[in-house]
Parts: structure tokens; sequence; C-alpha cells
């Protein structure tokens, strides 16, 4: 959809267009039929109206193929963004999805309180409330709302401090995985 054009207005100029070319052809064709008739009967004069008539039905023609042809790639390019755009908040999300999951599991290794098969259980849950939590999911989709606002609320929901270290933005959270095979042996 062109920018400034809403999509019912546009489906409505592409219906438009698409009259108008057939019209353009009917008269182009009527047009040619005429000439050729003209010509045969030997009225040059008429032929060459008739001629002039067909151009100008053609150049009519051509330019509103070649606009139907541009709207349609607006449209298409339109779309695309628009998918380009749902897949970048999509992934967006599962970027804020993960930090947030490194940051809890974070917070359960840094909690001297909890054994290994505790940890695992409070991880578990984590993930189920990460995963299908409504309202959780949609925290995450708004890209302004501080993440530590939804760790400090699923470590309490958990049960656990929430360990201040995962504030370090060079964080990756690969260490906790060391740390918890460490203390499951």
């Amino acid at each position: 959809v062109p920018p400034g054009l809403d999509p019912d207005r546009a489906e409505r100029a592409a219906r438009m267009l698409d009259r108008f070319a057939e019209m353009a052809m009917e008269q182009a064709e009527a047009m040619h039929q005429a000439a050729l008739a003209a010509a045969k009967a030997g009225d040059s004069a008429a032929a060459k109206a008739f001629s002039a008539i067909f151009d100008d039905a053609g150049r009519s023609l051509r330019r509103s193929l070649a606009l139907q042809a541009r709207l349609a790639r607006e449209q298409q390019e339109a779309a695309e963004k628009k998918a380009a755009a749902v897949r970048a908040r999509g992934e967006q999300k599962a970027q804020r999805r993960r930090q947030v999951a490194r940051a809890v599991n974070r917070s359960i290794d840094a909690d001297d309180r909890i054994d290994a098969k505790k940890a695992e259980r409070l991880t578990a849950e984590l993930w189920e409330r990460l995963i299908e939590d409504e309202d959780l999911d949609a925290e995450l989709a708004i890209l302004d709302h501080p993440l530590e606002e939804v760790v400090i609320h699923l470590c309490r929901d958990l049960g656990i401090r929430p360990d201040p270290a995962w504030l370090d933005p060079d964080y990756s959270g690969a260490d906790w995985i060391g740390r918890r095979k460490r203390a499951k042996d």
C-alpha cells in the first residue's frame, strides 16, 4: 500500500486501474479495427485519425499497466517491510526472554540456600512462566519495559534473591552452567 493510502482505498484504486486498462484495451482494439477498415476502404484521413486514437489508447494502457505494476511492487514491499518488522520484534522479544532467563538462572545459582535439585525445579518453573505466562510475554514484547523489573518480579515469585551481578551488560550467562554442574557432582 503506498504511503498515506489506506488499504481499502488502495484496493479500490487497483480495481479502477484494472477496469481502465480493460477499457483502454477495448478502445485500442476498436481503433485498430477501424484504422484497418478505413485503410482498406482507401480513406487515409480516417485511417490516420483512428491510428492516432489507437496510439493514445496504447499509451494510456501502457501507463495503466506501469502504474499497476508499481502499486503491486509497493504493496509487496510494504508487506515485506511489515513482515520483517514483525520478525524483528519477535527476535527482540526472544532475546529479552533469554536475557531474563540468564539473569534469573544466575540469581538461582548465586542463592546459597538453593541446592541442585531445587535449582532444577526453579529453572523448570522459570521456563514454564517465560513460555506460558501471557502477562509476562506481553511485558517482554514491550521493548522499553525494563528487564530489571521482570527479573525482580520473577525472582520474588520464585522465592529467590535477585543477584545484582546480572545487571552487568557483558554478562553472557555462560558461567552459571559450569557452577551448576560442579554443584551436582
